[in-house]
């Protein structure tokens, strides 16, 4: 795949000879990836319990309001 290009916290810290500029760098994108899974976690689990708890499930009686089956058949 070609030689690994350094993001700009990595070439920062190569210009100003910081090498611990390298690792405070790495801990910030692990550590915003780990929010961002979180956060979409969250938001998908919220998701799914409102939708599970406004779906509105059909009434027994709500077929009344369709045509009869014979007449359904002849179309």
């Amino acid at each position: 795949m070609g030689t690994r290009r350094p993001g700009r916290g990595h070439a920062i810290a190569d210009r100003l000879g910081l090498p611990g500029l390298v690792e405070s760098a790495d801990s910030a994108y692990v550590t915003g990836m780990g929010v961002v899974l979180w956060v979409s976690g969250v938001a998908a689990l919220v998701t799914a319990l409102l939708v599970a708890a406004l779906l509105r499930t059909p009434e027994p009686g709500a077929a009344a309001d369709m045509a009869p089956r014979p007449a359904d058949a002849r179309q």
